[in-house]
């Protein structure tokens, strides 16, 4: 059953969120370099049945000292059940931009900031080849992920459901950012993500939206003959991606694709192209434009 709290409206999540950063404020004082909301929440298409309360934390260190003041502050003003932190460092910020491209393009693009300065966030540049690398890790490891969740849920159709609409969730970052390295436009909301990945990457829609179904509403039971429909549909946009990805990625470090080239266009395109002022060897690696915080 979902609680008044599980339930709570956006602006009274968001109203808690700002008494906790408050509290983290007084707590680490300078320590904290920024409280950020990131998700559902920023991204204005909240559930509140269903999205998680994310809150990142940008520290200037990670001490224990420091974690345990996170963790006491989170013990009396934790905002929900479902809130989920990200403690990042400033050191992160500046040196580990190509090891979660993708994160720190969300981070960077959608959030709200609650206190201190997303200064360092926003200095990020990603370029498209970490992008697309990042995008084959995540979307290879959910494949993985989800055959073994599926096993688990064959003979338990709530099970199965709640696993399928577990590996939705990890699946929408990676397909988000490669519809936007190969076309130019980014995209936001869940059901835009599922119909232009599945565009792009050759798979029916219809089972990807009912999954997304499964995951906005907690209390719906789909037919147990479903589950199979949606899990061949997954399986198949996962595997197109990380193939589609792993093109994007070769074609920018000057190895060859596992799969036929074909020419880049949006925003791998611009990334690609050599201006007269550089080389093309500088082009490859040019950071990908428009990753800053949308107006």
């Amino acid at each position: 059953m979902t609680t008044a709290t599980e339930a709570a409206t956006q602006q009274e999540i968001d109203s808690r969120i700002d008494a906790f950063g408050a509290a983290l404020s007084e707590a680490l004082g300078e320590t904290l370099a920024a409280v950020l909301v990131y998700g559902s929440l920023a991204k204005g298409d909240y559930a509140p049945e269903a999205s998680d309360h994310n809150v990142a934390l940008i520290l200037t260190d990670d001490h224990a000292q420091t974690l345990r003041k996170v963790a006491e502050v989170m013990r009396d003003k934790r905002p929900s059940k479902r809130t989920t932190l990200l403690l990042l460092t400033t050191e992160e910020l500046e040196h580990a931009r190509d090891v979660f491209p993708l994160k720190l393009r969300d981070l960077t693009r959608n959030h709200r900031l609650v206190c201190g300065s997303d200064a360092t966030l926003q200095a990020c540049a990603l370029s498209t080849q970490d992008l697309a690398r990042d995008c084959e890790q995540q979307l290879r490891s959910l494949a993985i992920r989800s055959r073994r969740l599926f096993l688990r849920g064959t003979s338990n159709p709530e099970l199965l459901r709640h696993n399928l609409a577990l590996s939705y969730k990890g699946m929408l970052p990676p397909l988000a950012g490669l519809v936007e390295l190969e076309s130019g436009r980014a995209v936001v909301s869940h059901e835009e993500i599922l119909r232009e990945a599945g565009k792009l990457l050759g798979v029916d829609e219809a089972p990807l939206l009912e999954l997304h179904r499964w995951h906005r509403e907690p209390s719906y039971q789909p037919a147990q003959s479903q589950g199979n429909l949606v899990l061949d549909a997954l399986m198949d946009l996962l595997r197109a991606g990380a193939l589609r990805a792993d093109s994007l990625h070769r074609s920018h470090s000057g190895g060859l694709s596992d799969v036929e080239e074909q020419a880049p266009t949006g925003l791998a395109a611009a990334a690609a192209a050599p201006s007269t002022s550089e080389s093309s060897e500088d082009a490859s690696n040019e950071a990908v434009p428009s990753f800053g915080k949308e107006g």
